[in-house]
């Protein structure tokens, strides 16, 4: 299972979400804080899964910087390491947009040469709310932005 997203997507919180425990670094901001990828072994139903935690790629909105080589291959150098069975693709409710989401699965499919794995989109950040009255709840973001996802 293989954890990607832009810089700053909740990547590394959702890994630690997925085990139960802190075992992945995070941060607050949009700081970089995973520097090259990492493997956990995390278990679901007594059943042992391998999970990367990767390199953000850079976003459109933000921190600009240059890619490092971890990060430009990082799914090809996994793939290789034995299949992806499945890809979590992470992107903030913050700055949803419909292209920035196709763009960051045609890198993966790019790295990936042709070879087909199951994306499933995970949106972070509801739990962030610039006011109480405007409160973004998973209910109030879906039935805004489910249109564009159809």
């Amino acid at each position: 299972i293989v954890v990607a997203g832009a810089v700053g997507s909740g990547k590394s919180s959702l890994v630690n979400l997925l085990s139960g425990q802190s075992v992945a670094d995070t941060s607050v901001d949009t700081e970089r804080c995973t520097r090259e990828w990492k493997d956990y072994q995390i278990f679901f139903r007594n059943a042992a899964y391998k999970v990367f935690d990767t390199v953000g790629f850079a976003s459109s909105s933000g921190p600009k910087e240059r890619p490092k080589k971890c990060e430009k291959r990082q799914i090809g150098e996994i793939y290789e390491q034995g299949s992806i069975d499945l890809l979590l693709l992470c992107v903030s409710s913050r700055n949803f947009h419909v292209q920035a989401v196709l763009d960051g699965r045609k890198k993966i499919q790019d790295e990936l040469g042709g070879r087909q794995v199951p994306v499933v989109l995970v949106v972070t950040h509801f739990e962030e709310s610039p006011t109480k009255a405007t409160t973004n709840t998973i209910d109030s973001w879906w039935s805004k932005k489910s249109s564009t996802l159809q």
